[in-house]
């Protein structure tokens, strides 16, 4: 959780980032202020994170899913983490 708020402070699609336990969303928006859904946006990151090797479910309208197994450790979160924030510059980049 730690991780992806960080993330958020850098990663303008970032609106929320919640959670409980291993389960965490991050609702993706158009504009943090009118928190429009990104929901295009939301596929496309999702599609990017799967090339990457990183498999994420969408939620909702334009939220990320992060289920890990019980077994993930500190080194797969990092990993993770950078997969999604790779993934989520590229399709910023290709808004602009």
């Amino acid at each position: 959780m730690q991780r992806l708020h960080e993330l958020g402070k850098r990663q303008r699609l970032i609106g929320d980032v919640r959670g409980k336990g291993l389960m965490v969303g991050v609702e993706l928006v158009r504009d943090r202020q009118t928190k429009e859904p990104a929901v295009a946006e939301r596929n496309a990151v999702v599609q990017e994170c799967f090339q990457r090797g990183l498999l994420l479910l969408g939620c909702g309208q334009s939220a990320l899913r992060f289920c890990p197994p019980l077994v993930v450790n500190e080194n797969d979160v990092d990993m993770a983490v950078e997969i999604v924030d790779a993934a989520l510059h590229h399709v910023a980049a290709l808004q602009r």
